[in-house]
């Protein structure tokens, strides 16, 4: 299911209104009719009762309306995690390091998590060619050696 189809339903059955429903999502009225009506045919339901005054919840669609809210919220959670990744925000950094940086490496380490504080830090002592080698392999992202 398209992630638009469901803020359209979600927007639609808090506003109660075709027109206000679509000015809040930025489109036009015809294309929220459009969307809302490729949602219930996807879901073989009817989701809301119409009439002169707008748009009410159906029964079918009051089932699914605070599942559509979950499920949002989930959708939102993950474009967030994905973009923290795709930043560089998130994830996991592993460092070889020679125990000649033993002295500074907390300071570094302290300073980039103030930073970045979902990074998670993998610190492994090795020597200057195992640390070449870790890193040709992949094993590692980042060095000590200067």
């Amino acid at each position: 299911m398209d992630n638009k189809l469901l803020k359209s339903f979600i927007m639609l059955a808090q506003s109660q209104s075709y027109r206000q429903a679509a000015e809040k999502l930025f489109i036009t009225q015809p294309a929220l009719t459009k969307q809302i009506n490729l949602l219930e045919h996807e879901l073989d339901l009817s989701l809301f009762e119409r009439d002169n005054h707008g748009a009410k919840l159906s029964e079918e669609g009051e089932m699914l309306y605070q599942n559509a809210l979950v499920l949002d919220e989930q959708i939102n959670h993950f474009l967030c995690v994905a973009k923290k990744i795709r930043t560089g925000k998130t994830g996991h950094l592993n460092i070889g390091y020679t125990s000649s940086f033993l002295n500074i490496v907390p300071e570094i380490v302290n300073s980039f998590n103030s930073q970045y504080p979902n990074i998670n830090i993998k610190l492994i002592e090795m020597s200057s060619i195992q640390q070449e080698q870790e890193l040709l392999k992949g094993r590692i992202d980042l060095n000590s050696c200067v």
